[in-house]
C-alpha cells in the first residue's frame, strides 16, 4: 500500500504541473472501472489525448484498450490520437467510428492470412487490403486533424514526422503502411516512398509519439512491458506492468509482434488491454480527485 500511495503521489504532482483548462467531449459521467463493478464520478473532467506506440501485430492488445476508453467515456472518435506502425492504426481506427467488435473480427482474418501464407515479404499487401475493406471511405476526412501517423523519414536528414492531413483514403493507408515499414519485413524493400519522400517504420523514430494539441492530459499506451524498454516509452500510463507483474516478457511479445499467434492469444492480448485499461482508470480518478482536493485546499 505505501508503495501504490507514493505512486500516487508522483503522478499526481506530475499531472498538476502540466494540467490543462480543456474539457472534455466525452460523456459528462466519468465511469471508473473495477472487475465486476463500475463507479461514475459527476461532472466534466479534463480533455485527453492518446498516444500508442509501435506494436506490429499485438494489435489485439491496443483494440482492448480503446474498447475500454471507449466504453469508461474517456475517448471517443473526436480524441486526438497519435502512434506509430500498430499505434498509428489503432488512431485511425478510433477516428474511423468503426466498433471494436467488428475491427477485432478482422484482424483475426487478417493473422489468419498470415498463418496460413506468411508474414514477411507479403504483409504490406495483406495489410493494404484488411485497411481498404475496413475503413470507410470517408476516412481522410474523418481523419484529418485528429489522427497523428508517426513516420521516420530518411532523406535528406532522419527525422521523425507526425502527418495528420490526408487528401484521400489511399493517402490515408499509404501514411499507415508507411508507418509500419519495418525493413526487409514488410515487403522485399529497405526503404518505402511516401509522398516522394523516403521513409521506414515511425517506431524507429518515435515509438510512442503523442498528439501535439495544448491542453490535453495524455494517455500513453504500450503493448510491451513498459519497464522493460527504459526511455523509448518513459511515462506509459497503460502497459502490462504499469500496475502488476506483466503475464508475458518482452521476448514473448516480439515473437507474437512479428510472427501470428493463435486466435487464444489474440483473445487474451485484447482482454489484457481492456484489464490494464480498468486498472489505469481506477489510478486515473484517484489521481483527478486528489488534484481536486489540493485544489480546494488552496
Amino acid at each position: 500500500m505505501a508503495g501504490v500511495a507514493r505512486r500516487l503521489a508522483i503522478a499526481v504532482s506530475r499531472r498538476s504541473s502540466g494540467k490543462t483548462s480543456g474539457r472534455s467531449c466525452r460523456p459528462k459521467n466519468r465511469a471508473v472501472a473495477r472487475e465486476g463493478d463500475v463507479v461514475e464520478l459527476l461532472g466534466d473532467g479534463p480533455r485527453y489525448g492518446c498516444g500508442f506506440s509501435a506494436g506490429g501485430l499485438l494489435f489485439p492488445y491496443y483494440i482492448g484498450v480503446l474498447d475500454e476508453l471507449r466504453t469508461l467515456g474517456y475517448v471517443d472518435e473526436n480524441t486526438p490520437v497519435a502512434g506509430s506502425s500498430a499505434g498509428a492504426l489503432i488512431a485511425a481506427v478510433n477516428a474511423s467510428g468503426l466498433s471494436t467488435e467488428e475491427v477485432f473480427l478482422a484482424c483475426k482474418e487478417l493473422v489468419r492470412d498470415c498463418r496460413v501464407g506468411g508474414t514477411r515479404y507479403r504483409l504490406r499487401e495483406v495489410l493494404r487490403s484488411f485497411l481498404d475493406e475496413l475503413l470507410p471511405d470517408d476516412i481522410h476526412i474523418r481523419a484529418s486533424g485528429k489522427t497523428f501517423v508517426g513516420i521516420t523519414q530518411i532523406t535528406p536528414v532522419i527525422r521523425s514526422c507526425l502527418v495528420n492531413t490526408f487528401e484521400s483514403k489511399e493517402d490515408l493507408i499509404s501514411a499507415l503502411l508507411t508507418s509500419s515499414h519495418v525493413p526487409l519485413f514488410m515487403e522485399r524493400n529497405i526503404v518505402t516512398n511516401f509522398r516522394g519522400n523516403v521513409c521506414v517504420d515511425g517506431g524507429f523514430t518515435k515509438f510512442l509519439p503523442v498528439p501535439p494539441v495544448e491542453d490535453l492530459r495524455l494517455i500513453r499506451i504500450c503493448c510491451f512491458p513498459a519497464s522493460q524498454l527504459g526511455r523509448i516509452v518513459r511515462g506509459a500510463e497503460i502497459s502490462p506492468d504499469s500496475f502488476k507483474e506483466a503475464p508475458y516478457d518482452v521476448k514473448q511479445l516480439l515473437t507474437w509482434a512479428l510472427s501470428p499467434a493463435e486466435d487464444m492469444i489474440l483473445e487474451e492480448l485484447f482482454q489484457l488491454g481492456k484489464e490494464d485499461t480498468r486498472l489505469w482508470a481506477n489510478f486515473e480518478s484517484m489521481s483527478l480527485s486528489m488534484e481536486d482536493s489540493r485544489e480546494e485546499c488552496l
